[in-house]
């Protein structure tokens, strides 16, 4: 069996795919990595028979592709993760501007949702292509992936854990291949990932040593579980609601469904 897969550049699903290119090479198969935004353009298209997609990624072939999800490592994000967040600007009391770097990235859907959902902040999501430190000087809120030193207003995936009582499914593995396959391919994306994705990640909030600070903490998964199917329908709703999509998308399990 030959297969051809993508998976995104971002450093952040680095667990899932840290051996990726080493099984590729074992099978015979073909490696692309590029952007998010892309890899799920490739599935479109039917370019790859397989690739690490988001809920959107996955959602927005609905009514076009029918995909499967196979039940493999997958990333999924509880509570306060330090990946992704809002940054308001200083002295900013009606947002009026909201802009991203990346604003076709999952996330970035995703922290213009909570602040829609959460705080009645309806606004586009637009694209900008300041530096960081400019752009939060000069626009209302800045959606964008973690920046370091500088700490987010709001963490994305805390928001979003508070809102909806549900953890943030981030990525899993699609396919187009049929049932038969379903074997192999498990147990290429299980040996894809890194040691470290057979664990859960605690993220702990780093805080002043003085003053009344309290550590906000939170963790990522990466075990295949039931839950996963749970978040990721009410994720799929809200992508929904939003009109990120023409129709609600079937959550769809390889050799299940």
């Amino acid at each position: 069996m030959s297969m051809k897969l993508a998976i995104p550049t971002n450093a952040l699903y680095d667990p899932l795919v840290a051996n990726a290119q080493r099984v590729c090479d074992e099978r015979g198969w073909t490696l692309v990595r590029t952007t998010e935004d892309e890899c799920a353009s490739l599935m479109l298209r039917n370019m790859v028979d397989a690739a690490l997609l988001t809920p959107y990624g996955y959602g927005v072939a609905v009514s076009k592709v029918d995909y499967r999800i196979v039940p493999a490592p997958m990333m999924m994000s509880h509570d306060y993760t330090n990946v992704a967040g809002v940054w308001f600007r200083e002295h900013c009391h009606d947002v009026q501007t909201i802009a991203s770097t990346t604003p076709r990235d999952y996330m970035m859907m995703i922290g213009s949702i909570v602040l829609s959902e959460k705080f009645e902040i309806v606004t586009d999501l637009q694209q900008t292509s300041l530096p960081f430190a400019e752009a939060i000087t000069s626009i209302d809120a800045m959606v964008a992936w973690t920046q370091g030193a500088v700490p987010a207003t709001l963490d994305i995936s805390e928001e979003w854990s508070d809102l909806v009582e549900t953890p943030l499914p981030l990525a899993f593995w699609v396919t187009r291949m049929d049932n038969e396959d379903i074997d192999a391919v498990q147990d290429a994306f299980v040996s894809m990932a890194d040691a470290s994705a057979s664990q859960e990640r605690i993220v702990t909030e780093e805080v002043p040593t003085e003053g009344d600070h309290f550590p906000r903490e939170g963790r990522i998964s990466f075990r295949w579980t039931d839950e996963l199917e749970e978040a990721l329908f009410a994720t799929l709703q809200i992508l929904f609601f939003h009109q990120h999509f023409t129709e609600l998308p079937a959550v769809k399990i390889l050799g299940r469904d």
